[in-house]
């Protein structure tokens, strides 16, 4: 079945499946070809994801709430694994009756689908990786701090940082409420405009950060990894989205994705930081619908 037929295949709404020996939470809505987006693992639920429903009007979208976060079941660490994060994705699939899906992640969700796509390349008709990150390596970590000593002078910058590298030092939260107060500290360097950013946090004041999940992923070992070699073994087409002024998954790491995927375009947002689809919402889908139009990855 090609990516033009894999259109709705299951019914919209709420689901609660136990598939690859989980529960896990999905909704689904709109037309096109399948298209899942799962949450990055570490915590955060999907309702931080909602505006992308301005792709509904191009595929079946499927919102995924990975292993441990949001209303998907927390299962023990041990199980938070590269293989186990793709055999759910792959269980989404199949339950939905699709011989290919899109798969789309942000950020760490972007590691995700990479890992997907290597593990089950023939279930992928195609990659949208938006501010994802490929590398942790010394050479992004430099990019990070170049970025970071431009925001000297914003009076959120302190707190921000405190925050980030404590969490990124090892820190591990013991209760939702600590972990979601961590989140609402570091947020503000990813945003170029803190109205934005202001507007976000309001509207995920009732969302979910699960601990859990932060725990359990820190098995993926998120600060070490290198994707770059693997990259070259992928066939699938990919749009590769980034915000000029991302700094935490900036332009190297979308540069250094599209430098070894066979088969992908890079698409950058001027003037924006780590969520291009809020902050530049009419740029970002009427570009990346065109991006993609042209790349296959579409009915």
């Amino acid at each position: 079945m090609s990516i033009q037929e894999t259109a709705t295949l299951s019914s919209a709404g709420e689901y609660l499946e136990e598939l690859n020996g989980v529960k896990l939470r999905f909704r689904v809505s709109g037309s096109g070809p399948v298209c899942i987006l799962q949450t990055p693992g570490w915590g955060p639920e999907i309702a931080a994801y909602r505006e992308l429903a301005g792709f509904e009007d191009t595929f079946t979208m499927v919102y995924l709430d990975t292993r441990g976060s949001g209303g998907s079941e927390r299962p023990d660490d041990s199980t938070f694994t590269f293989e186990n994060f793709a055999a759910d994705v792959d269980g989404v699939r199949r339950f939905l009756g699709a011989d290919q899906v899109v798969a789309m992640g942000h950020s760490f969700a972007g590691v995700l689908c990479i890992e997907y796509t290597l593990r089950y390349p023939r279930s992928v008709a195609g990659l949208i990786l938006l501010d994802a990150v490929v590398a942790e390596v010394p050479e992004a970590q430099r990019d990070r701090q170049q970025r970071i000593d431009k925001m000297r002078g914003e009076p959120w910058l302190p707190d921000a940082i405190d925050a980030l590298e404590t969490i990124m030092g090892g820190y591990v939260p013991t209760s939702d409420e600590e972990f979601a107060s961590f989140v609402g500290r570091f947020l503000p360097p990813y945003f170029v405009d803190q109205s934005i950013r202001a507007r976000f946090q309001e509207g995920l004041a009732a969302a979910v950060w699960s601990h859990d999940a932060y725990r359990g992923s820190l098995n993926l070992e998120m600060f070490e990894l290198d994707l770059r070699p693997r990259l070259r073994e992928i066939d699938a087409p990919a749009l590769v989205v980034v915000g000029s002024a991302d700094f935490i998954c900036g332009p190297i790491q979308s540069q250094w994705a599209h430098e070894n995927l066979r088969n992908s375009v890079l698409m950058e947002v001027q003037g924006v930081g780590h969520f291009p689809w809020l902050e530049a919402p009419h740029e970002f889908f009427s570009r990346a619908k065109k991006e993609l139009r042209d790349l296959g990855i579409r009915a």
